[in-house]
């Protein structure tokens, strides 16, 4: 995300470097803010749902991709929250994207992953 992508260059090389190589910042694409809005609905802090909603709706400019596979977080309380109401926000999303214009209607929920179930798991 563009209000994120300035952090990570200010960290020491040895860490930066390997980060930056595999990282694309992601733009606003159409309905971010709308889906932000909606997930303000589940009782997420704002910051939260933007940076949800980028995971759904940010667009990789040098790739033209838009949403990504999973959300990275430290935050556990965010991704258990994430996951304690999937299935509402999952149908909700869905909802919002049928009703869209195409290339829109394709977009999908990104899961929402700890570093430490990353790093367990994958």
């Amino acid at each position: 995300m563009l209000q994120t992508a300035h952090i990570v260059p200010g960290r020491p090389a040895v860490f930066a470097a390997a980060l930056l190589e595999q990282t694309h910042t992601l733009q606003k694409a159409r309905y971010l803010r709308r889906w932000a809005r909606r997930l303000r609905a589940f009782v997420f802090a704002p910051e939260d749902a933007i940076v949800l909603a980028y995971g759904s709706c940010g667009i990789d400019m040098q790739t033209q991709q838009v949403g990504v596979e999973a959300v990275i977080t430290n935050d556990r309380k965010l991704a258990a929250h994430f996951g304690a109401r999937y299935e509402e926000i999952q149908r909700r999303f869905a909802q919002m994207v049928r009703n869209l214009p195409e290339p829109y209607r394709i977009l999908l929920l990104p899961k929402v992953l700890t570093t430490t179930e990353v790093l367990i798991h994958f």
